[in-house]
């Protein structure tokens, strides 16, 4: 699954709640996004 685009379209999500609509460990692509400026972490929340 795209994470990328998953994000576009859930605009600000828990790390649970990506992982149970993914089904997989989306730690490290989420950090990659992050790190790219891509998606915000702010609060316990990601933000695209």
């Amino acid at each position: 699954m795209n994470i990328e685009k998953l994000t576009r379209h859930l605009k600000e999500f828990t790390l649970d709640e990506i992982e149970m609509i993914a089904e997989c460990d989306c730690k490290t692509e989420l950090e990659h996004l992050v790190n790219k400026s891509k998606i915000a972490f702010k609060q316990g929340l990601y933000k695209y």
